[in-house]
């Protein structure tokens, strides 16, 4: 009778594992398609540019014009969940985002500081 009651409480443990999944939601069309475009932000001499593809790969571009004039460009991977967007550089660094859209405009967030970029 014992073995019988601990089969049936491994049983419904097992159950209640599978059925809670991972706890990830599926990223909607809709949200991948508005995610997925060109991102601008000019603030200043400073201009930040996102291109980000369906097919999980990104490159984002920054460039400065000020006295000595910079340009750099990082491309990689991410992973998007409908509200976190992860990028992965090729070369191995990691770094997150909040994700929200307001109109027209993506918003990334992180530690409260938020940047807003425009469709390009």
């Amino acid at each position: 009778m014992l073995k019988k009651k601990i089969y049936v409480f491994l049983i419904v443990c097992v159950c209640f594992l599978c059925g809670c999944g991972s706890g990830k939601k599926e990223v909607s069309q809709e949200d991948m398609a508005k995610l997925c475009n060109t991102w601008q932000k000019v603030s200043g001499d400073m201009t930040t540019t996102y291109t980000i593809k369906s097919d999980g790969t990104y490159t984002e571009q920054s460039s400065a014009t000020g006295d000595v004039p910079v340009s750099v460009t990082i491309s990689g991977t991410y992973k998007y969940d409908g509200k976190t967007i992860t990028f992965e550089s090729s070369d191995g660094l990691s770094y997150s985002f909040d994700v929200s859209f307001d109109g027209e405009d993506l918003i990334f967030e992180h530690n409260g500081y938020q940047n807003r970029y425009s469709k390009r």
